[in-house]
Protein backbone atom coordinates (compact mmCIF):
# COMPACT_ATOMS: atom_id res chain seq x y z
CA UNK A 1 0.00 0.00 0.00
CA UNK A 2 3.16 2.27 1.00
CA UNK A 3 4.44 1.54 -2.13
CA UNK A 4 0.97 2.35 -4.13
CA UNK A 5 0.92 5.48 -2.54
CA UNK A 6 4.69 6.71 -3.15
CA UNK A 7 4.16 5.65 -6.86
CA UNK A 8 0.69 7.41 -7.05
CA UNK A 9 2.69 10.67 -5.38
CA UNK A 10 5.86 10.28 -8.09
CA UNK A 11 3.13 9.79 -10.78
CA UNK A 12 1.29 13.15 -9.96
CA UNK A 13 4.95 14.79 -9.25
CA UNK A 14 6.20 14.04 -12.91
CA UNK A 15 2.76 14.61 -14.95
CA UNK A 16 2.64 17.99 -12.85
CA UNK A 17 6.69 18.66 -14.35
CA UNK A 18 5.29 17.63 -17.63
CA UNK A 19 2.78 19.99 -17.57
CA UNK A 20 4.24 22.89 -15.99
CA UNK A 21 7.00 22.67 -18.63
CA UNK A 22 4.40 22.39 -21.60
CA UNK A 23 2.04 25.31 -20.30
CA UNK A 24 4.90 27.69 -20.67
CA UNK A 25 3.72 30.91 -22.47
CA UNK A 26 5.04 30.69 -26.32
CA UNK A 27 8.34 32.57 -26.49
CA UNK A 28 7.82 35.37 -29.48
CA UNK A 29 10.28 37.73 -28.91
CA UNK A 30 12.83 36.41 -31.29
CA UNK A 31 12.49 38.61 -34.30
CA UNK A 32 14.61 37.33 -37.29
CA UNK A 33 15.61 40.15 -39.72
CA UNK A 34 19.10 42.12 -40.76
CA UNK A 35 21.02 42.86 -38.07
CA UNK A 36 24.22 44.78 -40.16
CA UNK A 37 23.67 49.15 -40.05
CA UNK A 38 25.52 48.82 -43.34
CA UNK A 39 22.39 47.74 -44.90
CA UNK A 40 19.64 48.84 -46.24
CA UNK A 41 17.42 45.97 -44.90
CA UNK A 42 18.54 46.58 -41.74
CA UNK A 43 16.03 45.87 -38.39
CA UNK A 44 16.53 47.50 -35.39
CA UNK A 45 13.69 45.31 -33.78
CA UNK A 46 15.65 42.15 -34.89
CA UNK A 47 16.65 39.96 -32.14
CA UNK A 48 18.67 37.35 -34.76
CA UNK A 49 20.35 37.62 -37.90
CA UNK A 50 18.42 35.43 -40.42
CA UNK A 51 20.78 36.10 -43.14
CA UNK A 52 18.51 38.53 -45.62
CA UNK A 53 21.20 41.71 -45.79
CA UNK A 54 22.17 42.34 -49.03
CA UNK A 55 24.73 45.64 -49.21
CA UNK A 56 25.57 48.48 -52.00
CA UNK A 57 28.23 48.03 -54.33
CA UNK A 58 29.19 51.05 -56.45
CA UNK A 59 28.48 50.37 -60.11
CA UNK A 60 29.83 53.23 -61.74
CA UNK A 61 29.99 57.45 -61.03
CA UNK A 62 27.81 60.23 -63.14
CA UNK A 63 27.79 63.39 -63.66
CA UNK A 64 24.62 64.95 -65.34
CA UNK A 65 25.29 68.40 -65.23
CA UNK A 66 27.42 71.26 -63.49
CA UNK A 67 28.30 74.93 -64.40
CA UNK A 68 29.05 75.96 -67.89
CA UNK A 69 31.86 78.39 -67.68
CA UNK A 70 35.30 78.75 -68.69
CA UNK A 71 37.44 76.91 -66.68
CA UNK A 72 40.54 77.23 -68.16
CA UNK A 73 43.00 80.87 -68.37
CA UNK A 74 44.29 80.61 -71.89
CA UNK A 75 41.82 78.62 -74.43
CA UNK A 76 37.80 78.18 -74.05
CA UNK A 77 37.67 74.56 -73.81
CA UNK A 78 35.10 72.66 -71.76
CA UNK A 79 36.12 71.38 -68.51
CA UNK A 80 38.55 68.55 -68.37
CA UNK A 81 36.52 66.17 -65.49
CA UNK A 82 37.23 63.95 -62.65
CA UNK A 83 35.86 63.03 -59.49
CA UNK A 84 36.97 61.70 -56.73
CA UNK A 85 34.63 59.87 -53.76
CA UNK A 86 36.20 59.31 -49.76
CA UNK A 87 34.25 58.40 -46.67
CA UNK A 88 34.07 61.90 -44.80
CA UNK A 89 35.89 60.49 -42.17
CA UNK A 90 38.75 58.90 -44.55
CA UNK A 91 41.82 60.40 -45.08
CA UNK A 92 42.42 58.91 -48.44
CA UNK A 93 39.90 58.45 -51.80
CA UNK A 94 38.19 54.92 -52.25
CA UNK A 95 37.32 56.40 -55.86
CA UNK A 96 39.34 58.85 -58.52
CA UNK A 97 38.22 58.78 -61.90
CA UNK A 98 40.24 59.06 -65.14
CA UNK A 99 39.56 62.28 -66.76
CA UNK A 100 36.51 63.00 -69.54
CA UNK A 101 38.83 65.65 -71.64
CA UNK A 102 36.44 68.50 -73.35
CA UNK A 103 33.60 67.06 -71.57
CA UNK A 104 30.50 68.54 -72.92
CA UNK A 105 28.29 69.76 -69.53
CA UNK A 106 25.05 68.98 -71.89
CA UNK A 107 26.00 65.00 -71.63
CA UNK A 108 26.24 62.61 -68.95
CA UNK A 109 29.69 61.94 -68.30
CA UNK A 110 30.18 58.36 -66.64
CA UNK A 111 32.91 56.79 -65.38
CA UNK A 112 32.63 52.81 -64.42
CA UNK A 113 33.63 51.67 -60.98
CA UNK A 114 37.15 49.66 -61.37
CA UNK A 115 36.06 48.06 -58.78
CA UNK A 116 32.66 47.74 -56.60
CA UNK A 117 32.88 48.29 -53.21
CA UNK A 118 30.92 48.66 -50.39
CA UNK A 119 28.64 51.75 -49.63
CA UNK A 120 28.79 52.30 -45.71
CA UNK A 121 26.29 53.77 -43.59
CA UNK A 122 28.47 57.05 -43.58
CA UNK A 123 28.70 59.98 -44.89
CA UNK A 124 30.63 60.09 -47.80
CA UNK A 125 32.08 63.34 -49.86
CA UNK A 126 32.45 63.98 -53.75
CA UNK A 127 34.78 66.89 -55.30
CA UNK A 128 34.11 67.08 -59.00
CA UNK A 129 37.74 68.97 -60.78
CA UNK A 130 38.87 70.69 -63.81
CA UNK A 131 42.29 68.97 -64.91
CA UNK A 132 44.38 71.48 -66.06
CA UNK A 133 48.33 71.65 -66.39
CA UNK A 134 50.02 72.98 -63.33
CA UNK A 135 52.23 75.12 -62.74
CA UNK A 136 50.08 77.13 -65.59
CA UNK A 137 47.13 76.88 -64.39
CA UNK A 138 46.14 74.44 -61.72
CA UNK A 139 43.31 72.33 -61.08
CA UNK A 140 40.24 73.96 -60.77
CA UNK A 141 37.87 72.79 -57.72
CA UNK A 142 34.24 72.95 -59.99
CA UNK A 143 31.86 71.39 -57.09
CA UNK A 144 31.53 69.20 -54.03
CA UNK A 145 28.66 67.15 -52.14
CA UNK A 146 28.20 64.67 -49.45
CA UNK A 147 25.63 62.19 -48.97
CA UNK A 148 24.25 58.86 -47.08
CA UNK A 149 24.07 56.23 -49.17
CA UNK A 150 21.45 54.67 -46.95
CA UNK A 151 19.73 57.37 -46.50
CA UNK A 152 19.54 58.49 -50.28
CA UNK A 153 19.49 55.17 -52.33
CA UNK A 154 17.10 54.64 -54.06
CA UNK A 155 15.90 52.12 -57.00
CA UNK A 156 19.67 51.42 -57.82
CA UNK A 157 20.84 55.58 -57.75
CA UNK A 158 22.61 57.49 -54.84
CA UNK A 159 21.50 61.24 -56.09
CA UNK A 160 23.62 64.28 -54.68
CA UNK A 161 23.63 67.40 -55.18
CA UNK A 162 26.25 70.09 -54.94
CA UNK A 163 25.49 72.96 -52.10
CA UNK A 164 25.33 75.59 -54.76
CA UNK A 165 23.12 73.19 -56.60
CA UNK A 166 24.41 73.66 -60.43
CA UNK A 167 25.82 69.94 -60.42
CA UNK A 168 24.33 66.39 -59.77
CA UNK A 169 26.24 63.65 -58.93
CA UNK A 170 24.62 59.92 -59.27
CA UNK A 171 26.12 56.83 -57.66
CA UNK A 172 24.98 53.46 -59.02
CA UNK A 173 24.85 50.59 -57.39
CA UNK A 174 24.21 46.77 -57.27
CA UNK A 175 22.42 45.01 -54.21
CA UNK A 176 24.58 41.85 -53.02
Amino acid sequence: MIKTIFSYILSILVVGMVTSGCNKEDDNSDIGGCMDVNSPDYSSSATYDNETCQFLYVTDYEVTNYEDINWDLIVNVEADLYIKVKRQSSSSWEFSSNTIDNADPNTVQIWSAPTQFQLLNETYVWELFDADNPPLDTDDSMASGSFNPLTSANNGVVVSESSDGHTTVKIHYSLY
